[in-house]
């Protein structure tokens, strides 16, 4: 949960980057954690961003045909996937993961009532 939220901050020093995440990029100063072990793990960084920004571009088409649908996001650690795709309007994304990573999420993230 951790390298993959470095990770998505983390790209915002490459160009083009595979994607932007802002909130990452928020998160990661207000978390107590020493990020700086993950700094060797370019190809991991690489590999953690493509991948989230292809599943980004098909949650996206997806959507764009079926704007109504309920999204389930399946362990969804620190990731902001609904940022990300400008928090789109379906009827309700929901983020599950285990109960103390969800607890860290509510510090981080508004539930709404279209998101929980």
């Amino acid at each position: 949960m951790l390298i993959t939220l470095w990770a998505k901050a983390e790209e915002r020093h490459y160009s083009p980057p595979f994607l932007i995440d802002k909130k990452a990029e928020e998160m990661i100063p207000q978390i107590d954690y020493d990020f700086s072990k993950f700094s060797k793990s370019k190809f991991s960084q690489a590999g953690v961003c493509l991948r989230a920004s292809l599943i980004d571009k098909e949650t996206q088409t997806f959507l764009s045909i079926h704007p109504d649908a309920v999204v389930i996001q399946l362990g969804a650690g620190l990731d902001a996937r609904y940022e990300r795709l400008g928090c789109p309007e379906v009827t309700h994304w929901y983020e599950l993961d285990l109960p103390e990573v969800i607890q860290l999420r509510k510090d981080f993230f508004q539930e709404n009532d279209k998101r929980s």
